[in-house]
This record gives structure tokens, sequence and C-alpha cells, in this order.
């Protein structure tokens, strides 16, 4: 990481920058390692006391795991740097080097499934 900071070019947000090369860096580490399929993703404690919240909110936490990992691949990359990374769409296409339009089309993609899939589910 290190190694880059030399070739940052200020015409845009530093954060941009940032996520591209930690967006390339989850891949390459990604493509290292594969999961097993046995293998349990560590979930973090409950806020909420009482078991029945904390048994809601797994249940929760599971079905929106699982509805961001049916996204395909590209529409979910979209999805959290706009959502989490809280990146403009011009800088998720510089980002992910494809065209404004495109990466707007992903966002309205993934919008669209996540809300089929999570239909009827009050969290």
């Amino acid at each position: 990481m290190l190694g880059h900071i030399e070739r940052y070019r200020p015409r845009g947000r530093f954060a941009a920058w940032l996520f591209t090369i930690a967006h390339r860096l989850c891949l390459d580490h990604l493509e290292r390692r594969r999961p097993d399929a046995g293998e349990a993703p560590v979930e973090p404690a409950s806020a909420e006391p009482g078991p029945e919240r904390e048994a809601f909110s797994a249940v929760a936490r599971e079905r929106l795991e699982r509805a961001l990992a049916d996204l395909p691949e590209r529409q979910r990359e979209v999805f959290f740097l706009r959502e989490y990374g809280g990146l403009s769409f011009a800088e998720i296409a510089d980002a992910l080097d494809c065209p404004l339009s495109t990466a707007l089309a992903r966002m309205r993609y993934a919008v669209l499934k996540l809300r089929k899939d999570l239909e009827g589910f009050d969290a």
C-alpha cells in the first residue's frame, strides 16, 4: 500500500483512490483464500439484550447477508462502495474503471434485487 502513495494524483477525492486500492487488495486476497464450504462467518455480538431480540437479529442478519451474497459481484461492488464507502457514483465509476451509466445501472439493479429478495421481511 505504501508503495502506491507516489502514484496518487489529486484529481479526485483521496477516499476514492484509497477505496480503489483497498478494493483491488481485497480481490487479490479473495483469490488467494477460498473459504471452505463448512466455514462459518464470524458474527458480531448483539447490542440488544434478550434472547428473542438476539434470535431475530441473527435471522435478519443472515437473510440480509444471503441477499447481498446473491447479488452479482459487480452489483455488490457498486452497492458496497456507495452504501458503506460513501463514494459518489462518479468516484465508483472511476474506481471500477467503468462508465458512469454502468455504475448507476448496477446500483439500480442491485437495489431492485435486494427489494425483491427481502420483500415481506420486517426487520
